[in-house]
């Protein structure tokens, strides 16, 4: 028996379905919403909503928007709240076009063509399975100066540049599986970039330069937790992804990665960590191999309590006084 409840009324079968998921995006989901609503297809499209039991009226929200539009959304509604790796998989086995297009309940787009000019792309490039594009950056209502921008197979190995919100690509259900089997025995904060990286070993991946949508940097998030733990964990798990789908030619350069990333982490939040976290960061950071000698050492360094402390603070007054 299934965990959650189906409502579909879609006439046709679609060629394209959005996956939408949901949870606690009362303020920002009509915006989702609306910015698929808006797109100018000459083909049908479903908008599939996976929404997590949120103590909010995110639920309603889209009830009402179900409603007023049953036939191009559908909704994947759970009975008790599963977490996102269970409610994105239930999204995923909801899908019923021949296209995906990714857009979380937070985020939206911002051009009328987005889908139809993906479609174009998709459709007249055999070998690519992803496109996607480049997106404004909105933080605490204002705009950031910063994009996401564009990279290729080779280098997504290495760092994610891809912003989830742009994505179109072929709904694949042996990937999907893939992908599933992997995070089944994982405690991963996300998903997405370990998807491009599978994507990427059997199609092309090709960045369009334009924008297309705004990515939304909340707080509380897997990329902007507000708990230090769950930070460590978000970059322990962009380390892990990494390395699982590297050839062994760039494990060095991962590593360093990590480790630089792993030193800023300590210099933000030295200042909370407890102090058996510490002893368990520092034995992570000892189990690393092909890594850079100093680097490693300067991690370990900062593993400590007082020097991560003092670094901690000297960051947060330099912050103040910006």
């Amino acid at each position: 028996m299934k965990n959650y409840q189906v409502i579909d009324e879609t006439l046709e079968k679609p060629i394209v379905s959005v996956a939408m998921l949901a949870y606690n995006h009362s303020k920002y989901i009509n915006e989702a919403i609306d910015s698929v609503l808006m797109q100018e297809t000459d083909f049908p499209l479903q908008l599939v909503i996976a929404e997590d039991y949120s103590p909010d009226n995110t639920r309603e929200i889209i009830l009402d928007y179900q409603k007023k539009y049953p036939h191009i959304i559908k909704l994947v509604l759970q009975n008790q709240n599963v977490g996102a790796k269970q409610n994105n998989y239930d999204l995923f086995e909801n899908l019923d076009g021949k296209y995906v297009a990714a857009l979380e309940g937070d985020d939206y787009w911002v051009t009328k063509n987005k889908l139809q000019r993906q479609l174009f792309f998709l459709e007249a490039e055999e070998n690519v399975g992803l496109v996607y594009t480049n997106a404004m950056l909105l933080e605490n209502g204002v705009f950031s100066n910063r994009i996401f921008s564009y990279t290729n197979n080779q280098k997504l190995g290495i760092k994610n540049c891809i912003p989830t919100l742009t994505t179109f690509f072929i709904n694949d259900q042996s990937l999907f599986k893939e992908l599933f089997d992997i995070l089944r025995n994982k405690q991963w904060p996300l998903g997405d970039y370990p998807l491009w990286l599978i994507i990427g070993r059997k199609y092309e991946i090709k960045g369009l330069d334009e924008v297309t949508g705004v990515y939304r940097i909340t707080p509380g998030t897997a990329s902007r937790p507000s708990l230090y733990s769950k930070e460590f964990d978000f970059i322990k798990a962009i380390f892990e992804i990494q390395v699982l789908f590297n050839n062994g030619n760039e494990v060095k350069i991962i590593s360093n990665n990590f480790l630089r990333e792993y030193i800023k982490f300590f210099i933000r939040r030295g200042k909370d960590i407890e102090y058996n976290d510490f002893i368990l960061y520092k034995d992570y950071v000892k189990s690393i191999k092909e890594v850079s000698f100093c680097l490693k050492l300067l991690a370990l360094i900062v593993s400590y309590k007082v020097v991560a402390l003092v670094l901690s603070i000297t960051f947060d007054f330099f912050k103040k006084i910006k």
